[in-house]
């Protein structure tokens, strides 16, 4: 089951810029893995949410936009 581990799969793939979104309410997914998985990639940004959970949050139209803003190179922003 480790191997599923997203962030193991991370270290076998190519660098590339990645979006991590991730709700701190969210009780299926830990807010701390999610933290965890942008850590470990080389060029990801972490964005956060509060009162979305696990579903609401791709239905939100506040993460729809960065998410779109993303895909489109238009956000581009350096990881911290």
């Amino acid at each position: 089951m480790a191997e599923f581990d997203a962030r193991v799969q991370a270290a076998y793939a190519d660098p590339v810029p990645t979006l991590v979104v991730h709700d701190v309410d969210d009780r299926q997914t830990s807010y701390d893995d999610a933290r965890a998985l942008a850590a470990s990639l080389p060029d990801a940004r972490l964005v956060t949410t509060e009162g979305l959970g696990h579903r609401r949050i791709l239905r939100d139209p506040d993460v729809v936009a960065q998410v779109a803003a993303f895909i489109a190179g238009t956000d581009r922003v350096e990881a911290a």
